[in-house]
């Protein structure tokens, strides 16, 4: 591990590469973007809004946080706020069938279409959700108090996993077609 000046002393929340551009979000509106892992160069959005979370596709790179805040970008160098509807914290997004699926407080889902509107989905909890991802053909969600949810390729059909037993806040997923682990408060759960 190296360490890298990332020109910032605010909190830095989130990364994912951008086809080959490095994009971490954070405090206050910070956006820090690298082609090289040498020169890192630093937006600020102009925003008191934390960005909890960053996700792209091929095309779109999307960052998402406090008060439903929501940018996009084509380039990762320059954003533009869109309008979500509501004001719910999102703490997480990711990219997956051409759409974005975010997260956040209070069971909070929304989906991004590629047209840029953005819709509410139904998520059955009020537990914060932490993170979400897109895995195989479907997205998963998890949150406080050991929630666990999945959805079919639309973002939509949101239903609690069974058989997952704990109460400690899980805040974060990965996995691939063969593997899913949560990681959260004292938890890692591995499924294959």
């Amino acid at each position: 591990w190296h360490p890298r000046t990332s020109g910032t002393t605010n909190a830095l929340r989130a990364t994912t590469f951008f086809n080959n551009r490095l994009l971490v979000t954070g405090e206050s509106g910070t956006v820090v973007w690298a082609d090289s892992l040498e020169d890192f160069q630093l937006l600020d959005l102009g925003t008191a809004d934390w960005l909890e979370g960053v996700a792209a596709s091929g095309t779109l790179a999307v960052a998402v946080g406090d008060n439903g805040a929501a940018y996009t970008s084509t380039t990762g160098t320059n954003w533009t706020r869109e309008t979500t509807g509501f004001t719910t914290w999102l703490r997480g997004v990711t990219a997956g069938n051409n759409l974005f699926v975010a997260v956040g407080e209070g069971g909070r889902i929304a989906t991004r279409a590629a047209n840029g509107n953005w819709s509410v989905e139904t998520s059955g909890t009020v537990q914060h959700l932490n993170r979400v991802a897109f895995i195989g053909s479907q997205f998963w969600a998890v949150g406080d108090a050991g929630t666990v949810l999945v959805a079919n390729s639309s973002g939509k059909g949101w239903a609690p996993v069974a058989g997952f037993t704990t109460t400690n806040a899980l805040n974060a997923i990965a996995g691939t077609n063969d593997y899913l682990v949560i990681v959260g408060d004292r938890e890692v759960r591995l499924q294959n």
